[in-house]
């Protein structure tokens, strides 16, 4: 949970996506990920609007990057 919003890592195709939900579990919206990846290791602050998350794939480097929910 990060500022009152779920944050969600699904496996869809075989790579990664991250869904932002309410805490009812309504869609809110899908963070875009810079290709086709792995993305994990989600954190954040349930009091904060920053979230946290690492992203790699064949192609691109381990990095991390944040997003406002």
């Amino acid at each position: 949970i990060v500022g009152e919003r779920l944050i969600l890592n699904y496996l869809r195709d075989a790579h990664s996506a991250i869904v932002v939900r309410d805490l009812g579990g309504g869609f809110v919206r899908e963070l875009p990920l810079p290709g086709l990846g792995s993305a994990g290791g989600l954190v954040g602050n349930p009091d904060g609007d920053r979230a946290y998350y690492s992203f790699s794939s064949f192609t691109e480097p381990s990095q991390t990057l944040a997003t406002s929910v």
